[in-house]
């Protein structure tokens, strides 16, 4: 079984769902006496909320967590939360050699399997991180 780091606290409900979710697959998959095997990176939000901190320094923040779960030899990383996939290109041009799991992806193989050509996306009225589901939808699938 692959070692999965989370990067969460980023609005820990959130981490907490993409848990849950995790564990729900594997147990059913493999059966309920299986769980996933995870390194969870957790954040004070805010050291790292996009209406209080710049680019950069949520860059930096970021950057310690996947620099702290590459260390543990994790076999990939997922951000739990989907504002902060926003910084995900980022992330991955940064830290190549690190393998991330893009729930932008994942939401497009969905779509394409559902044969779902349309959709709609909620922008927040602060910071507009679903654009980035958004943008990179159009331009794959």
């Amino acid at each position: 079984m692959k070692t999965i780091g989370l990067l969460g606290g980023m609005a820990w409900p959130s981490t907490l769902e993409y848990y849950r979710l995790i564990n729900t697959e594997v147990e059913k998959a493999l059966s309920n006496l299986h769980s996933a095997k995870c390194i969870l990176y957790s954040y004070d939000f805010y050291s790292i909320n996009p209406t209080l901190r710049s680019k950069s320094e949520i860059l930096q923040e970021l950057s310690l967590g996947v620099q702290t779960l590459s260390d543990a030899k994790v076999d990939f990383i997922l951000l739990c939360s989907n504002t902060m996939h926003s910084f995900i290109e980022d992330l991955k041009t940064k830290w190549c050699d690190v393998d991330f799991l893009d729930i932008r992806n994942c939401v497009g193989e969905y779509l394409n399997k559902q044969n779902i050509k349309q959709m709609l996306t909620h922008r927040h009225s602060i910071y507009h991180a679903t654009i980035f589901l958004y943008l990179l939808l159009e331009e794959k699938f």
